[in-house]
């Protein structure tokens, strides 16, 4: 994790010399979010997550089709 090429906002693209950014994983892989673009993660997650291409959005896109089903 302390490569710095990659410790910019998954969101917005800032770096940590810009903004805070807190580390966040999800299936086993590691991706960094500001303040700022938090609200995306927490209230639009299935919205702007396929943008991001994490490994893991697959799982989350499972679940959500479990729930619309259910």
């Amino acid at each position: 994790m302390n490569d710095t090429a990659w410790q910019t906002c998954i969101h917005c693209g800032r770096s940590e010399a810009e903004i805070p950014l807190t580390s966040w994983r999800l299936a086993g892989e590691f991706f960094w979010i500001c303040p700022d673009c938090l609200p995306f993660l927490i209230h639009r997650r299935n919205e702007v997550m396929p943008g991001w291409h994490l490994a893991g959005r697959r799982v989350l896109q499972k679940k959500g089709e479990e729930n619309a089903e259910g």
